[in-house]
């Protein structure tokens, strides 16, 4: 149990990661939603 917590540690951090860059592209590309 312990060694699987750091792994989804990081893979939370990534899709938070993954989640705030689409976020910004979407924003920077248009306001408008699709």
């Amino acid at each position: 149990m312990s060694s699987s917590i750091p792994v989804i540690s990081s893979d939370v951090a990534e899709l938070k990661d993954m989640v705030k860059a689409l976020l910004l592209d979407k924003k920077n590309q248009s306001p408008a939603p699709t």
